[in-house]
């Protein structure tokens, strides 16, 4: 029996069922169709979901599993952390801008390691004992990000194929030939895309700013006379969400200085380009995550960049559990999080809520998607 919570993925055969089911049918109502025909087990007998009525469709008449589910929510874990750090020197006002954009990616990974000390180990990734036919994860990415910076450079990415096959990053034969190859496609669209928006790339533009007590320093890459522009070769998330935000302000900020043209930042994503348009106070915004930042130094701060960004969307707590459960139990737990917030239930805290609104209400305000499909 699995002793994680980590999703099992479904057989070939169920996965194969599962596409030609979304492919072939719509349901009347528009619907998820899978989200009405799925049941989601848990991976444990004993796993409350089976007992508590929280979803009809799952049930149990054990009684030995009964008792070990009571036991479990009965069980007290003992909190990390139950009192607030005093606040640092007031020198600790000054702050790196991409300090802040790390600090918002993971407020609970920046308060363990700045203000406690503590580094946590990521756990090792499990060696396959199976011949890979396909290339996913962390391999995918970083080739991925070569083959576009080459394309970028005005460089045939085909050209890497032999490197990346003597680097062993492909699976062998002919099947790393085909991989390459669909890879080279999709980076070629995403080239394509960064070069359409792309105008003269500027000089690194100095950050020095006061706001409301703190020093913001720090250097803006990516500049161009329009506005900022970023890229990566992979799904928009969250993350890039926040990074292009905190840079995005800080540009305003700058150019409200000189009363410059009001930037329009862009990063472009391989399903999705996200446009953010400019904004009246950026200070004022950078300000309040400046004051964010102050207070995680003091304990961990309740904000998680998926679930807080789709709380702050939706304004729906079920759904923002549902990101938060996908992003920390997909196999890559993240341990700061589970550390800093033991013994607790932090999305059912005031706090998220309150936080997720006042920090990502703004950043969606000012945000705009295009499909990629559409921004050919």
């Amino acid at each position: 029996m699995c002793a994680t919570t980590a999703p099992a993925p479904p057989s070939v055969v169920v996965s194969e069922l599962m596409d030609y089911l979304e492919q072939s049918f719509r349901l009347e109502t528009d619907a998820e169709l899978l989200s009405q025909l799925l049941i989601e087990h848990p991976l444990q007998p004993f796993n409350r979901g089976y007992f508590d009525a929280s979803d009809s469709r799952l049930f149990s008449y054990d009684a030995g599993w009964l008792a070990a589910a009571d036991s479990r929510a009965q069980a007290v874990e003992k909190p990390f952390i139950d009192t607030q750090l005093p606040e640092p020197e007031t020198a600790a006002r000054q702050l790196e801008l991409q300090d802040l954009v790390r600090f918002l990616i993971n407020p609970s990974a920046w308060f363990l390691q700045h203000r406690l000390g503590v580094a946590l180990a990521e756990e090792e990734a499990i060696l396959e004992d199976t011949e890979p036919f396909d290339l996913n994860g962390l391999p995918a990415y970083l080739l991925r990000a070569e083959m576009l910076q080459q394309a970028l450079q005005g460089e045939e990415p085909g050209e890497l194929l032999p490197l990346a096959a003597a680097r062993g990053e492909l699976p062998h034969g002919e099947a790393g030939t085909a991989v390459f190859s669909r890879l080279s496609e999709e980076i070629r669209q995403i080239a394509e895309r960064v070069r359409r928006r792309a105008e003269e790339v500027l000089e690194p533009q100095e950050v020095d700013l006061q706001l409301d007590g703190f020093h913001l320093t720090g250097w803006l890459e990516g500049v161009t006379p329009a506005g900022l522009l970023s890229y990566r070769p992979g799904k928009l998330k969250a993350k890039d969400r926040l990074r292009l935000w905190v840079n995005h302000l800080a540009l305003c900020a700058l150019r409200q200085q000189t009363a410059a043209e009001a930037p329009l930042s862009l990063h472009v994503a391989e399903d999705q380009t996200l446009i953010l348009h400019s904004v009246e106070a950026p200070g004022q915004l950078l300000a309040d995550l400046l004051q964010a930042w102050w207070q995680g130094q003091c304990a961990p701060l309740p904000f998680f960049a998926a679930a807080s960004l789709s709380f702050a969307e939706s304004g729906d707590l079920q759904r923002a559990i549902k990101v938060w459960e996908k992003d920390h139990d997909s196999g890559a737990p993240n341990w700061a999080v589970s550390t800093a917030f033991r013994g607790m239930q932090p999305l059912a805290e005031e706090a998220f809520s309150g936080l997720a609104t006042r920090l990502g209400g703004p950043l969606l305000a000012a945000s705009e998607s295009i499909k990629a499909a559409r921004d050919r």
